[in-house]
Parts: C-alpha cells; sequence; structure tokens
C-alpha cells in the first residue's frame, strides 16, 4: 500500500519507507530512520533532537528527495521547529546520510 507506484513521498502509512530507483519507489532495506524536531540547519546538515532528547545529525546531499505536506521542497524550505523523519544510512561517524527527508504535520 502507501505511496508506491504514486512517486509521492518516502513514507507510507504503514510505516513503511520507500527509496526511488528511477522506476518509482520499493520499499527500503538496510536503511535507517530518524524522527526528530529541527534543532538547527546548516549547508547540507540538518541536526535534530529526538523523543528522547538525543541530537541526530542528518547529512543532505544532491540527491536527498524533501517532501512536506504540500508538495516537494529545498534544504532551504525547512525551518527550526518543524518535525522531520529522515531516511538513509548511517555512516562511520553516526551521520544519518539522507536519501528521504518528510515533514511531518
Amino acid at each position: 500500500m502507501g505511496y508506491r507506484g504514486y512517486n509521492h513521498g518516502p513514507y507510507n502509512m504503514m510505516g513503511g519507507y520507500y527509496y526511488g530507483d528511477g522506476n518509482g519507489y520499493k520499499e527500503s532495506k538496510n536503511r535507517e530512520k530518524l524522527i526528530g524536531t529541527i534543532t538547527s540547519i546548516e549547508i547540507n546538515k540538518i541536526v535534530i533532537t529526538d523523543n528522547a532528547a538525543k541530537e541526530q545529525v542528518v547529512l543532505s546531499q544532491s540527491d536527498t528527495s524533501i517532501l512536506t505536506t504540500t508538495g516537494a521542497t529545498t534544504l532551504g524550505g525547512l525551518k527550526v521547529g518543524q518535525n522531520i523523519v529522515a531516511v538513509g544510512k548511517l555512516n562511520a561517524t553516526n551521520q544519518l546520510e539522507a536519501t528521504a527527508i518528510q515533514v511531518l504535520q
């Protein structure tokens, strides 16, 4: 279910995440997700605080998909205080290299 085939976003209502492969979205495997509130935004770097009050770093790359409830946006369209879910892979320094970021309501 979710957005499979609709190419709308990385998160579906069943709690699954998808990543683009050029042929629509496929359910992701070996991916990490972080959920939290944006506390700072720098060039290609978002710092969020999760529910356990732990700071997490999300790195945005040139191919990172960033979506809001109204459609696609850029890193510049994000604001401190917004809640997001980010999906990607953790790098060697435990920072999430995001393939997709979804702004939550």
